[in-house]
């Protein structure tokens, strides 16, 4: 319905607004409401004095002499609103609708509305016209086709439609249709005055998504709610400690998002006109942007905000505590002092949010990300909300990671730049969560500070895992953070401590994203008895690379770390025969064995040829093994390129380029003289265990 239709049948005289329908800000409502019951006016519609002199001349309506009329500059909010002006062309000085000679005719002033683009066009109509004038709802403008207008007004009349707003439809044919607004589902949202005036938010200044904002304008211009705020009810019971008025407890339907979940949960909001004492502990909008900025707010306004309320609480006991003496100047000189100090509290407090982490994010890429939109956003919901830590984690790696956020947490919705999603489509925001908002904020901690790693490939565990991993550390106090899987220490002939206790780990199954499996339980280093520091060293300066430099990661650096370990190479380069040509084979072969090696505990796998390392049926064999011909070497066989130890971004996707399922798919044919020339993998994966 048209929303001045509804708000008229309210009975709730604090819905305060101007004659042309218009809703004035919140603080501005609070004033002109306590204004009209101070002087007893019952009315809720306002007119500016200076229409009388202009466009309400030839209507015949005037003030009545004793009219009490207010001026919106002389409106205090607090000591925090001063000279601010809300209406155009200095109209300041308002007027109550029950102070004027037609009380009846500015309540109802709404239907003699006719839109600015086409007031010459009933110049010289009757007012009967006047009031059935239709308009675009969604551009605003007034249809001056005459032979729409008389359709229009004509499909009006039959079908009793109160509305004077129509929305246009270009059917299949190109013709335009129109049908009213009043016949949609949320007919109010057509409404261009209450669209632009009220903008729903979370008490914290978040707005509402497109869809959810129709519903809560639908909702307040049914119900008369002026309060712009909307909370859940684990914000009202725990942070606000506040409860439903009876009468308004059961006004529905209930408006529930994920949107500030990210989708992990549907969360039901409500307008805190609904909760007792909301003009007292509810800020505005304005008052929130204040108390961000270090403006001084009353400490019943921050009652949401944890440390903003102590600095706010504790600079009001001081000026209350001060002592007065008979001098003005001195009370003036300690409330300055008083106030020094808040400036100083809000300082520190706020400079601990300066340098924002967002966990997952490449260092490179976080500075920038957070210069955008999204540091400002976190920023904000940091001082506000209070949090112990500057971490923020996207409900993306939550979902990875199996983090479990706290129950009645909402997130914040940063947008600014697209985030990609699972590699499968871009979104245009995201949903952060602050470290102290999940349900095991050290472990998060730990999961950042001290990720669980792979010892033999250098590379951080991921996924739940890494969470049991993480939790396991703080467990039982671990001095380091890298984990071996349980076939490595078997192979290797390491033992565990007495009651070791591990984490279980489920491999990926086939066809699946992981290359390699780390095994079925991970053990942390500190568990293994006879694994020494020299080894532990040993396993994590060892980078094999082939003859180009390029690094062998993950599942082959691993086996390659295990056979270096055990026959005590130094030499990093390993060569796959199947690439080299038959002239290579020939003119070398495996230096004797010598012993002193540490043989293995299996020969079976990768590791059933020593001294080879067989992965998806290709020899790798470290250069110390081969002995070549009288006068010849390695290199003349061979372009050496050494390896890097932090080898370029070049040479990494250069080696990322090798690793695919095609290689899989069509393994060589072995022979005896003819071998199969390929370029070496970077990546391999490890052959099923007999």
């Amino acid at each position: 319905m048209f929303r001045s239709l509804l708000l008229l049948s309210t009975d709730r005289p604090k819905v305060q607004r101007l004659f042309t329908g218009a809703l004035f800000p919140e603080h501005i409502n609070k004033a002109l409401h306590q204004f009209s019951v101070r002087h007893n006016l019952k009315s809720s519609v306002w007119v500016p004095k200076v229409a009388f002199d202009y466009a309400l001349k030839d209507y015949g309506v005037y003030i009545l002499p004793s009219a009490s009329l207010c001026n919106i500059l002389m409106i205090n909010d607090n000591d925090m609103q001063k000279g601010e002006m809300f209406l155009e062309n200095k109209d300041h000085i308002l007027v109550n609708a029950y102070q004027t000679s037609n009380c009846t005719f500015f309540e109802n002033f709404t239907k003699y509305l006719v839109h600015q683009a086409a007031p010459d066009l009933h110049k010289n109509s009757g007012r009967k016209e006047l009031f059935m004038f239709p308009v675009d709802a969604e551009t605003g403008v007034s249809i001056t086709s005459p032979t729409v207008i008389n359709r229009l007004k004509e499909i009006q009349r039959r079908n009793n439609l109160k509305s004077n707003y129509w929305i246009k439809y270009k059917g299949p044919d190109k013709r335009e249709t129109y049908y009213n607004a009043q016949l949609t589902q949320y007919p109010g949202r057509f409404n261009p005055v209450w669209s632009s005036n009220y903008i729903p938010r979370t008490y914290t200044g978040q707005r509402f998504p497109e869809s959810t904002r129709r519903l809560m304008q639908d909702r307040a211009a049914h119900y008369g709610y002026v309060s712009r705020v909307w909370i859940t009810l684990h914000e009202a019971y725990n942070i606000f400690q506040t409860k439903f008025r009876p009468e308004m407890a059961n006004e529905g339907p209930v408006i529930t998002t994920n949107y500030f979940t990210g989708g992990l949960d549907a969360t039901s909001y409500y307008c805190t006109d609904q909760f007792e004492e909301s003009e007292l502990i509810f800020p505005t909008s304005q008052e929130i942007s204040f108390a961000v900025s270090g403006v001084y707010v009353p400490s019943d306004k921050m009652r949401g905000f944890p440390v903003l309320y102590a600095i706010s609480l504790g600079v009001e006991k001081a000026k209350n505590s001060l002592e007065v003496s008979p001098g003005p100047s001195r009370l003036g000189a300690d409330t300055s002092m008083a106030e020094a100090q808040r400036h100083r509290e809000f300082k520190e407090y706020t400079a601990t949010y300066d340098h924002l982490s967002l966990f997952g994010v490449p260092t490179s890429l976080q500075e920038p990300i957070l210069r955008a939109n999204l540091g400002v956003t976190l920023r904000r919901e940091c001082i506000l909300r209070g949090f112990s830590t500057r971490h923020f984690i996207s409900t993306r790696k939550i979902i990875e990671c199996g983090f479990r956020v706290k129950s009645g947490e909402q997130g914040i919705v940063g947008k600014g730049h697209p985030s990609h999603l699972w590699g499968q489509a871009w979104l245009e925001s995201d949903v952060w969560f602050n470290f102290s908002q999940l349900e095991e904020p050290i472990v998060a901690l730990q999961l950042l500070h001290r990720p669980p790693t792979h010892l033999f490939t250098s590379q951080p565990l991921h996924g739940s895992h890494a969470l049991n991993c993480c939790r396991l550390q703080i467990l039982r106090d671990f001095p380091t953070s890298y984990w071996v899987p349980e076939w490595i220490i078997i192979l290797s002939r390491w033992r565990l401590n007495p009651g070791a206790t591990g984490v279980s780990y489920n491999a990926q199954p086939q066809g699946g994203a992981s290359f390699f499996s780390f095994g079925t339980v991970l053990y942390n280093v500190a568990e293994i008895q006879n694994v020494s520091e020299s080894d532990i060293r040993f396993v994590l300066n060892y980078r094999p690379a082939d003859e180009q430099g390029r690094p062998y990661l993950r599942g082959a650096r691993a086996l390659m770390c295990i056979r270096a370990l055990e026959r005590q190479y130094t030499s990093p380069l390993w060569i796959c025969l199947e690439a080299q040509s038959n002239h290579f084979l020939e003119s070398c072969k495996l230096r004797p064995w010598e012993g002193g090696e540490r043989p293995t505990a299996l020969r079976r796998g990768a590791l059933k040829s020593p001294p080879f390392v067989v992965v998806a049926r290709r020899h790798f064999v470290n250069e110390e093994e081969l002995v070549f011909s009288e006068g010849e070497t390695l290199r003349d066989f061979l372009t050496v390129t050494p390896p890097s130890d932090q080898p370029s971004t070049k040479a990494r996707r250069s080696a990322e380029f090798y690793v695919t399922r095609s290689f899989f798919k069509q393994p060589p044919q072995f022979t005896p003289n003819v071998l199969t020339s390929v370029a070496p993998y970077e990546t391999l994966e490890e052959e099923e265990w007999e």
